[in-house]
């Protein structure tokens, strides 16, 4: 299994957030995580990324167990974060926030290859690799998030809520940039408010529910997606 999460126990300020999470991830899909705001969906992630510990159970990624690991050695085992709030290096310019993303990286000549991938794949920040980041707009903010965790070249890839604040336009784009990313080879789990997007990108859907897993649902059976969004809004 690609990802595998066993019973996952974490606590965050002394509240018990996940309370026995189970899933497994199968490589190549997009993965759409549904629930509540303080359901546990960020905490999964901070799990996930070694920026949590967590209290019990385990978590294999490509058979290797990485839940006692430190963040940089799961970046280097190949997960990488996109987190929510278009956190970034605000001060630092484009270019610069682009070469923090590469900084476990020492292969010169594909960093600047993948670097080239990258901004094809955002035209807009090409234009823009001098420019400090905190004068972007929030769009350009947000694929420049996207953009910095692609640098480290993930095969899995953690989106926190990346359409959040974006105009209906900017959403599509950002669907078309999931879906590109995702036909790259590179497995994603989405955290996404927006159902219209994340329903419209999702293999799978798993709805987390008092830090459990309530219900998973494949994307393309209609009626098993209906069930897990009455679930995530309380129907």
């Amino acid at each position: 299994m690609f990802l595998s999460i066993k019973n996952l126990h974490v606590n965050y300020e002394s509240l018990e957030v996940l309370k026995g999470v189970s899933l497994d991830i199968e490589k190549g899909d997009i993965n759409v995580l549904l629930g509540a705001n303080g359901s546990g969906k960020s905490t999964m992630f901070k799990a996930i990324s070694g920026i949590l510990r967590p209290a019990k159970g385990e978590i294999f990624f490509q058979d290797t167990k990485i839940n006692k690991l430190q963040a940089h050695a799961i970046v280097k085992k190949g997960i990488a974060q996109a987190p929510e709030g278009k956190r970034l290096f605000i001060d630092m310019t484009v270019e610069e926030n682009l070469e923090m993303g590469a900084y476990l990286r020492t292969d010169k000549r594909e960093i600047e290859a993948d670097r080239e991938d990258i901004m094809d794949r955002f035209p807009v920040l090409r234009k823009k690799l001098k420019v400090i980041s905190g004068n972007l707009s929030g769009g350009e903010q947000q694929m420049l998030v996207i953009a910095r965790s692609l640098m480290s070249k993930p095969q899995l890839l953690l989106l926190d809520e990346p359409a959040q604040g974006l105009s209906p336009v900017l959403v599509d784009e950002v669907a078309d940039i999931i879906t590109g990313i995702n036909q790259s080879g590179i497995t994603i789990i989405l955290i996404e408010h927006n159902l219209r997007l994340g329903l419209g990108l999702a293999h799978w859907v798993f709805v987390l529910e008092s830090g459990v897993i309530a219900t998973k649902a494949k994307g393309t059976d209609m009626s098993e997606v209906e069930y897990a969004k009455k679930i995530y809004l309380g129907g």
